[in-house]
């Protein structure tokens, strides 16, 4: 009879534990996990370019002032470089318009400086490298631009300079400011 009552007991027992996880009660039965899902990250602000951007805007004043005068220079020198295969001038003439190339292409060559400086702030920045591979286009335009200068190629070196230019701008162009 003990048998009974345990063997009832036990039956009992089961059946009210499976009733209570099957009503979800909180009985004995087992909670469930539940997965919280995490909250959605902030993307961090895009960086602010308007500083780097002041400093290609500088370059571009830069060079667009310097363009203006090497155009009177060339031309003079163009001028100067007729005259001196007519022999029309004299050894001071060609001696100040010697001078006058070395100066040109001294400018040009500070130019190239100043951009490579830019360029250097770039190449260690890794937020800029798409910029920095732009202004590395420009520093080049602008050193064939000395090059061509030293050759008396005075146009193509003018329209290098107007490459190094519109290099700069596409450089402004891909930089998001806020």
């Amino acid at each position: 009879m003990i048998r009974q009552r345990r063997r009832a007991l036990l039956i009992n027992l089961f059946l009210l534990l499976l009733v209570c996880s099957l009503a979800g009660g909180t009985g004995l039965a087992q909670k469930r996990s539940t997965k919280r899902k995490a909250a959605p990250v902030a993307p961090p602000p895009p960086p602010d370019m308007r500083p780097h951007a002041s400093e290609v805007a500088e370059q571009i004043r830069l060079l667009s002032r310097f363009l203006f005068v090497y155009g009177k220079v060339a031309n003079g020198l163009e001028i100067a470089r007729d005259h001196a295969a007519r022999k029309q001038t004299t050894p001071a003439i060609e001696a100040l318009n010697r001078q006058t190339l070395e100066g040109l292409v001294a400018g040009i060559d500070r130019l190239a400086g100043s951009i490579e400086n830019l360029t250097e702030s770039f190449k260690n920045d890794p937020q800029m490298q798409i910029q920095y591979l732009r202004i590395a286009g420009a520093r080049d335009a602008v050193t064939e631009a000395a090059d061509l200068a030293n050759r008396q190629q005075f146009e193509e070196a003018g329209l290098a300079l107007v490459t190094a230019i519109e290099r700069l701008t596409e450089t402004i162009i891909s930089m998001k400011l806020n």
